[in-house]
Protein backbone atom coordinates (compact mmCIF):
# COMPACT_ATOMS: atom_id res chain seq x y z
CA UNK A 1 0.00 0.00 0.00
CA UNK A 2 2.64 2.50 -0.96
CA UNK A 3 5.12 1.50 1.74
CA UNK A 4 8.74 1.90 0.73
CA UNK A 5 11.30 -0.74 1.64
CA UNK A 6 13.80 0.36 4.23
CA UNK A 7 17.32 0.63 2.79
CA UNK A 8 19.75 -1.98 4.11
CA UNK A 9 21.82 -0.81 7.04
CA UNK A 10 25.56 -1.24 7.18
CA UNK A 11 25.47 -1.42 11.00
CA UNK A 12 22.83 -2.20 13.59
CA UNK A 13 24.13 0.02 16.40
CA UNK A 14 22.65 3.12 18.01
CA UNK A 15 23.86 5.66 20.60
CA UNK A 16 20.98 4.61 22.86
CA UNK A 17 22.08 0.94 22.97
CA UNK A 18 22.69 -0.62 26.38
CA UNK A 19 25.23 -3.26 27.35
CA UNK A 20 23.79 -5.97 29.60
CA UNK A 21 25.81 -8.43 31.71
CA UNK A 22 23.94 -11.69 32.14
CA UNK A 23 24.59 -14.71 34.33
CA UNK A 24 22.43 -17.55 35.63
CA UNK A 25 20.54 -15.56 38.26
CA UNK A 26 20.21 -12.00 36.95
CA UNK A 27 20.95 -9.31 34.38
CA UNK A 28 22.44 -5.88 35.02
CA UNK A 29 23.24 -2.91 32.81
CA UNK A 30 26.91 -1.96 32.44
CA UNK A 31 28.21 1.57 32.30
CA UNK A 32 31.34 3.48 33.21
CA UNK A 33 34.82 2.59 31.96
CA UNK A 34 33.62 0.44 29.05
CA UNK A 35 32.82 1.28 25.41
CA UNK A 36 29.39 -0.23 24.78
CA UNK A 37 29.62 -0.40 20.98
CA UNK A 38 33.01 -2.14 21.04
CA UNK A 39 31.36 -5.30 22.37
CA UNK A 40 28.90 -7.84 20.96
CA UNK A 41 26.65 -10.49 22.44
CA UNK A 42 28.17 -13.81 23.52
CA UNK A 43 31.40 -12.57 25.13
CA UNK A 44 32.60 -14.05 28.42
CA UNK A 45 33.91 -11.19 30.58
CA UNK A 46 34.82 -10.43 34.20
CA UNK A 47 34.03 -6.89 35.40
CA UNK A 48 35.20 -4.98 38.48
CA UNK A 49 33.18 -2.07 39.87
CA UNK A 50 30.06 -1.29 41.90
CA UNK A 51 26.28 -0.98 41.57
CA UNK A 52 24.87 2.54 41.83
CA UNK A 53 21.49 3.71 43.14
CA UNK A 54 19.85 3.18 39.74
CA UNK A 55 20.76 -0.51 39.68
CA UNK A 56 23.43 0.08 37.02
CA UNK A 57 26.84 -1.56 37.42
CA UNK A 58 29.59 1.05 37.07
CA UNK A 59 32.62 -0.65 35.53
CA UNK A 60 36.07 0.32 36.78
CA UNK A 61 37.96 -2.43 34.98
CA UNK A 62 37.33 -5.64 33.08
CA UNK A 63 39.23 -8.63 31.69
CA UNK A 64 38.75 -11.69 29.52
CA UNK A 65 39.87 -15.29 29.72
CA UNK A 66 43.65 -15.66 29.79
CA UNK A 67 45.43 -17.22 26.82
CA UNK A 68 46.78 -20.74 26.73
CA UNK A 69 50.48 -20.83 25.90
CA UNK A 70 50.94 -22.15 22.33
CA UNK A 71 53.49 -24.80 21.52
CA UNK A 72 57.03 -23.46 21.17
CA UNK A 73 58.14 -23.39 17.55
CA UNK A 74 61.25 -25.38 16.71
CA UNK A 75 63.98 -23.74 14.58
CA UNK A 76 62.93 -23.86 10.90
CA UNK A 77 64.74 -26.18 8.52
CA UNK A 78 63.38 -24.68 5.30
CA UNK A 79 61.58 -21.50 4.20
CA UNK A 80 58.29 -23.20 3.37
CA UNK A 81 55.20 -21.12 2.65
CA UNK A 82 51.43 -21.40 2.77
CA UNK A 83 49.28 -19.58 0.19
CA UNK A 84 45.81 -18.36 1.18
CA UNK A 85 43.16 -17.46 -1.37
CA UNK A 86 39.46 -16.58 -1.39
CA UNK A 87 38.69 -18.13 -4.74
CA UNK A 88 35.79 -16.15 -6.25
CA UNK A 89 37.49 -15.16 -9.53
CA UNK A 90 40.78 -17.04 -9.35
CA UNK A 91 39.74 -19.57 -12.00
CA UNK A 92 39.78 -17.06 -14.86
CA UNK A 93 43.06 -15.55 -13.66
CA UNK A 94 44.90 -18.85 -13.50
CA UNK A 95 43.40 -20.63 -16.51
CA UNK A 96 43.44 -17.90 -19.17
CA UNK A 97 46.74 -17.87 -21.11
CA UNK A 98 46.78 -14.06 -21.22
CA UNK A 99 47.09 -13.85 -17.45
CA UNK A 100 49.37 -16.59 -16.22
CA UNK A 101 50.92 -19.73 -17.65
CA UNK A 102 51.29 -23.11 -15.97
CA UNK A 103 55.06 -22.57 -15.61
CA UNK A 104 54.44 -19.38 -13.63
CA UNK A 105 51.98 -21.21 -11.41
CA UNK A 106 54.61 -23.85 -10.70
CA UNK A 107 57.13 -21.16 -9.76
CA UNK A 108 54.68 -19.64 -7.27
CA UNK A 109 53.95 -23.05 -5.73
CA UNK A 110 57.52 -24.40 -5.83
CA UNK A 111 58.23 -23.55 -2.18
CA UNK A 112 54.62 -23.85 -1.05
CA UNK A 113 53.64 -26.80 1.13
CA UNK A 114 49.95 -25.89 1.43
CA UNK A 115 47.46 -23.97 -0.75
CA UNK A 116 44.38 -22.95 1.24
CA UNK A 117 41.20 -21.93 -0.56
CA UNK A 118 39.10 -19.86 1.86
CA UNK A 119 35.70 -20.58 0.34
CA UNK A 120 33.32 -19.01 -2.20
CA UNK A 121 34.11 -21.14 -5.23
CA UNK A 122 31.02 -19.73 -6.96
CA UNK A 123 30.32 -16.02 -7.28
CA UNK A 124 27.16 -14.95 -5.45
CA UNK A 125 25.50 -13.24 -8.43
CA UNK A 126 25.83 -16.39 -10.53
CA UNK A 127 24.32 -18.47 -7.79
CA UNK A 128 21.11 -16.43 -7.81
CA UNK A 129 20.55 -15.89 -11.51
CA UNK A 130 21.51 -19.42 -12.56
CA UNK A 131 19.06 -21.30 -10.34
CA UNK A 132 16.66 -21.93 -13.22
CA UNK A 133 19.45 -22.82 -15.63
CA UNK A 134 20.90 -25.31 -13.16
CA UNK A 135 17.54 -27.06 -12.92
CA UNK A 136 17.31 -27.19 -16.72
CA UNK A 137 20.87 -28.48 -16.90
CA UNK A 138 19.95 -31.45 -14.77
CA UNK A 139 16.94 -32.33 -16.94
CA UNK A 140 17.86 -31.16 -20.45
CA UNK A 141 21.67 -31.07 -20.32
CA UNK A 142 21.70 -27.31 -20.77
CA UNK A 143 24.82 -25.47 -19.67
CA UNK A 144 24.84 -23.33 -16.52
CA UNK A 145 27.75 -20.98 -15.90
CA UNK A 146 28.22 -22.25 -12.34
CA UNK A 147 28.49 -25.83 -13.65
CA UNK A 148 31.13 -24.75 -16.16
CA UNK A 149 32.90 -22.86 -13.39
CA UNK A 150 33.07 -25.99 -11.23
CA UNK A 151 34.69 -27.89 -14.11
CA UNK A 152 37.29 -25.13 -14.41
CA UNK A 153 37.83 -25.13 -10.66
CA UNK A 154 38.35 -28.89 -10.68
CA UNK A 155 40.96 -28.56 -13.45
CA UNK A 156 42.73 -25.81 -11.52
CA UNK A 157 42.70 -27.80 -8.27
CA UNK A 158 44.06 -30.80 -10.14
CA UNK A 159 47.04 -28.73 -11.34
CA UNK A 160 47.71 -27.34 -7.87
CA UNK A 161 47.29 -30.74 -6.19
CA UNK A 162 49.92 -32.16 -8.54
CA UNK A 163 52.43 -29.73 -7.01
CA UNK A 164 51.37 -29.29 -3.39
CA UNK A 165 48.61 -30.02 -0.86
CA UNK A 166 45.41 -28.03 -1.32
CA UNK A 167 42.83 -27.43 1.42
CA UNK A 168 39.32 -26.39 0.33
CA UNK A 169 37.05 -24.60 2.80
CA UNK A 170 33.33 -24.10 1.99
CA UNK A 171 31.87 -20.60 1.63
CA UNK A 172 28.48 -18.94 1.92
CA UNK A 173 27.97 -19.08 -1.88
CA UNK A 174 28.94 -22.74 -2.20
CA UNK A 175 26.54 -25.73 -2.26
CA UNK A 176 26.69 -26.30 1.48
CA UNK A 177 24.44 -25.33 4.38
CA UNK A 178 25.27 -21.77 5.48
CA UNK A 179 25.01 -22.64 9.19
CA UNK A 180 28.29 -22.79 11.11
CA UNK A 181 30.27 -24.93 11.34
CA UNK A 182 30.00 -25.55 7.61
CA UNK A 183 30.73 -29.12 6.61
CA UNK A 184 33.24 -30.09 3.88
CA UNK A 185 32.27 -29.85 0.23
CA UNK A 186 31.50 -33.25 -1.27
CA UNK A 187 34.41 -34.78 -3.26
CA UNK A 188 32.03 -35.49 -6.16
CA UNK A 189 32.22 -31.78 -6.96
CA UNK A 190 35.87 -32.31 -7.89
CA UNK A 191 35.95 -35.59 -9.86
CA UNK A 192 39.54 -35.14 -11.07
CA UNK A 193 41.34 -33.39 -8.22
CA UNK A 194 39.60 -35.38 -5.45
CA UNK A 195 41.35 -38.53 -6.69
CA UNK A 196 44.64 -37.08 -5.48
CA UNK A 197 45.63 -37.61 -1.85
CA UNK A 198 46.85 -34.01 -1.75
CA UNK A 199 43.28 -32.63 -2.12
CA UNK A 200 41.48 -32.06 1.18
CA UNK A 201 37.87 -30.86 1.59
CA UNK A 202 37.57 -29.30 5.04
CA UNK A 203 35.22 -27.49 7.40
CA UNK A 204 34.62 -23.81 8.14
CA UNK A 205 36.00 -22.92 10.70
CA UNK A 206 39.21 -24.85 10.10
CA UNK A 207 41.68 -25.65 12.90
CA UNK A 208 44.87 -27.39 11.75
CA UNK A 209 48.60 -27.71 12.20
CA UNK A 210 51.50 -27.66 9.73
CA UNK A 211 54.66 -28.88 11.42
CA UNK A 212 54.82 -26.95 14.70
CA UNK A 213 52.66 -24.07 13.43
CA UNK A 214 49.00 -24.14 14.47
CA UNK A 215 46.55 -22.21 12.27
CA UNK A 216 42.91 -21.30 12.84
CA UNK A 217 40.78 -19.92 10.02
CA UNK A 218 37.25 -19.04 8.96
CA UNK A 219 35.59 -17.78 5.80
CA UNK A 220 34.88 -14.47 7.54
CA UNK A 221 31.15 -14.65 8.36
CA UNK A 222 32.07 -14.17 12.03
CA UNK A 223 33.84 -10.87 11.30
CA UNK A 224 31.07 -9.70 8.96
CA UNK A 225 28.47 -10.19 11.69
CA UNK A 226 30.55 -8.49 14.40
CA UNK A 227 31.08 -5.57 12.01
CA UNK A 228 27.28 -5.21 11.75
CA UNK A 229 26.79 -5.27 15.52
CA UNK A 230 29.59 -2.92 16.63
CA UNK A 231 31.50 0.25 15.75
CA UNK A 232 34.88 -1.47 15.37
CA UNK A 233 36.23 -0.03 12.11
CA UNK A 234 39.16 -2.34 11.34
CA UNK A 235 38.64 -5.98 10.38
CA UNK A 236 42.03 -6.94 11.79
CA UNK A 237 40.98 -5.28 15.07
CA UNK A 238 37.81 -7.39 15.10
CA UNK A 239 40.00 -10.44 14.54
CA UNK A 240 42.22 -9.41 17.46
CA UNK A 241 39.15 -8.91 19.64
CA UNK A 242 37.92 -12.43 18.80
CA UNK A 243 41.29 -13.71 19.97
CA UNK A 244 41.05 -11.68 23.20
CA UNK A 245 37.49 -12.90 23.74
CA UNK A 246 38.62 -16.52 23.09
CA UNK A 247 35.65 -16.86 20.72
CA UNK A 248 35.72 -17.54 16.99
CA UNK A 249 32.08 -16.51 16.54
CA UNK A 250 30.65 -14.99 19.74
CA UNK A 251 27.42 -13.84 18.04
CA UNK A 252 26.36 -17.43 17.23
CA UNK A 253 23.48 -18.30 17.38
CA UNK A 254 21.88 -14.90 18.14
CA UNK A 255 22.66 -13.07 14.89
CA UNK A 256 24.78 -15.67 13.06
CA UNK A 257 23.29 -19.06 12.21
CA UNK A 258 24.87 -22.18 13.65
CA UNK A 259 23.97 -25.74 14.54
CA UNK A 260 22.43 -26.06 18.04
CA UNK A 261 24.92 -27.29 20.64
CA UNK A 262 23.97 -28.13 24.22
CA UNK A 263 26.99 -29.50 26.07
CA UNK A 264 29.77 -27.52 24.41
CA UNK A 265 30.51 -24.44 22.33
CA UNK A 266 32.70 -25.45 19.36
CA UNK A 267 33.58 -21.81 18.68
CA UNK A 268 35.53 -21.25 21.91
CA UNK A 269 39.28 -20.88 21.34
CA UNK A 270 40.80 -23.28 23.87
CA UNK A 271 44.29 -23.45 22.33
CA UNK A 272 45.98 -20.26 21.16
CA UNK A 273 46.97 -20.52 17.47
CA UNK A 274 50.16 -19.16 15.93
CA UNK A 275 48.17 -17.84 12.93
CA UNK A 276 44.53 -16.66 12.97
CA UNK A 277 42.91 -15.80 9.63
CA UNK A 278 39.51 -15.06 8.04
CA UNK A 279 38.83 -15.10 4.30
CA UNK A 280 36.57 -12.92 2.14
CA UNK A 281 37.65 -9.62 3.71
CA UNK A 282 37.44 -6.15 2.08
CA UNK A 283 41.22 -5.78 1.97
CA UNK A 284 44.49 -7.34 3.07
CA UNK A 285 45.35 -6.50 6.67
CA UNK A 286 47.83 -8.06 9.05
CA UNK A 287 49.49 -7.49 12.40
CA UNK A 288 51.20 -9.47 15.13
CA UNK A 289 49.27 -9.67 18.39
CA UNK A 290 51.48 -9.51 21.47
CA UNK A 291 49.90 -11.26 24.46
CA UNK A 292 51.01 -12.18 27.94
CA UNK A 293 53.73 -14.79 28.48
CA UNK A 294 55.43 -13.65 25.24
CA UNK A 295 52.53 -14.97 23.15
CA UNK A 296 52.68 -13.85 19.51
CA UNK A 297 49.86 -14.52 17.05
CA UNK A 298 49.93 -13.53 13.38
CA UNK A 299 46.56 -11.99 12.51
CA UNK A 300 45.88 -12.21 8.79
CA UNK A 301 42.83 -10.89 6.88
CA UNK A 302 42.58 -12.58 3.46
CA UNK A 303 41.06 -10.25 0.82
CA UNK A 304 38.29 -11.31 -1.53
CA UNK A 305 39.91 -12.30 -4.84
CA UNK A 306 36.95 -10.82 -6.74
CA UNK A 307 37.92 -7.40 -5.39
CA UNK A 308 41.69 -7.58 -4.94
CA UNK A 309 42.83 -10.16 -7.56
CA UNK A 310 45.48 -11.25 -5.09
CA UNK A 311 46.32 -14.07 -2.73
CA UNK A 312 48.43 -14.11 0.44
CA UNK A 313 51.64 -16.06 1.03
CA UNK A 314 52.72 -16.88 4.58
CA UNK A 315 56.27 -17.92 5.45
CA UNK A 316 55.90 -20.63 8.09
CA UNK A 317 59.44 -20.12 9.36
CA UNK A 318 59.16 -16.41 10.15
CA UNK A 319 55.35 -16.01 9.97
CA UNK A 320 55.92 -13.04 7.71
CA UNK A 321 53.33 -12.60 4.96
CA UNK A 322 52.98 -10.73 1.68
CA UNK A 323 50.40 -10.20 -1.04
CA UNK A 324 50.69 -11.66 -4.56
CA UNK A 325 48.74 -9.69 -7.18
CA UNK A 326 47.37 -11.29 -10.38
CA UNK A 327 46.17 -8.05 -11.99
CA UNK A 328 49.01 -8.15 -14.53
CA UNK A 329 50.14 -10.94 -16.82
CA UNK A 330 53.00 -11.73 -14.47
CA UNK A 331 52.25 -12.14 -10.73
CA UNK A 332 53.59 -9.22 -8.70
CA UNK A 333 54.60 -9.11 -5.04
CA UNK A 334 53.01 -6.26 -3.08
CA UNK A 335 55.13 -5.13 -0.17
Amino acid sequence: NGFNLQPPRTRYVDPTDKLILEEESQRIELNGNIDINQFVTGIVIAVHGYEDDRGVFIVKDYCFKDFSIPKTLSPPKENNSVIFNQLECLVNSLTQPTNIQSKQLKVILSNTIRFIVAGNLIESSNRLKDTTNQAKYLTRKMTASSVEAMHSIDELFNKIAAITDIDIMPGVNDPRCHMLPQQPLHPCMFPSSSKRKTTHCLTNPYDFQIGDVRLLGTLGQNLDDIDLQSTIDSRVQILENCLKWSAIAPTCPDTLSCYPYVKKDPFIITDTPHVFFPGNQPKFETRVFQGSNDIQVRLLCIPSFAQSYSCIALNLSTRECYEISFQNETPQLIQ
